[in-house]
């Protein structure tokens, strides 16, 4: 055909062509490009998220004493009805300190992560926080937006060095070339960074018998696959080249 075709047919019949290849891979990069995510309590107090078995994001409870000294948790972590539990506690002084936190998909690309602090006594402390964590090789040359709760918005450039991000922060949006989550925090937070994001549960005193809550909820994506008890992940998924958060 191209042959016998004219100039005029023959860019005519390329243009053609091309248009429907461009039609077909549109309609197959999609699904063969999806990426896999997967979610899994890491221990008891570490939440994990992979991407096509590398880092993608995780959340871990943090805490320090009075003037920084360590308060290390320790606990457990529980599934059922594809809910985890995850039980922790910590000495600051005389005092008990237990946080508790709830995770479950509640969507196709959406987490949440129920938390609940509380001292058996008084205590004085520098921080507990909830570090989280994007992973630095995906964001490392991204941009973390936040939203107040007056709405006011700000944009700071990754990656994250030891500064304040705001205060009443309600929302992030990490964007980056590894891809992009939201994060909405209810009630609105305080939080720093230091090379990773700390949203503030408590500073300074926490009073006894006060009840901390706070509710984070994820959105990804893509797809979240979520494993209650890591023990279910099946051996086919890929989680093989997985390594620790640096």
């Amino acid at each position: 055909i191209m042959q016998h075709a004219t100039n005029h047919q023959r860019t005519r019949i390329r243009q053609e062509v091309l248009a429907l290849l461009t039609l077909t891979l549109s309609c197959a990069l999609p699904q063969s490009l999806a990426a896999e995510l997967i979610a899994f309590p890491e221990s008891h107090n570490k939440l994990t998220i992979l991407c096509d078995g590398q880092p993608f994001v995780n959340l871990e409870f943090v805490a320090w004493g009075k003037d920084w000294s360590w308060m290390g948790f320790r606990g457990d972590s529980s599934a059922s009805n594809n809910v985890t539990t995850m039980t922790n506690s910590a000495k600051n002084a005389e005092a008990e300190v237990k946080l508790t936190a709830r995770v479950q998909r509640v969507g196709d690309r959406q987490l949440t992560m129920h938390t609940s602090l509380i001292a058996d006594q008084t205590t004085e402390l520098t921080y507990i926080v909830i570090s989280l964590t994007p992973a630095s090789t995906g964001f490392r040359d991204g941009e973390l937006g936040t939203i107040c709760a007056s709405g006011q918005r700000n944009t700071i450039k990754l990656p994250l060095g030891k500064q304040p991000i705001g205060d009443d922060i309600s929302k992030f949006q990490f964007r980056g070339p590894g891809g992009h989550f939201d994060v909405t925090m209810q009630p609105p937070r305080d939080v720093a960074a230091d090379g990773a994001v700390r949203i503030i549960l408590a500073a300074g005193t926490l009073p006894a018998n006060v009840n901390v809550e706070q509710r984070l909820t994820l959105d990804l994506p893509e797809p979240v696959e979520f494993y209650a008890d890591a023990d279910d992940i099946p051996e086919d998924v890929d989680v093989d080249r997985w390594f620790e958060f640096q």
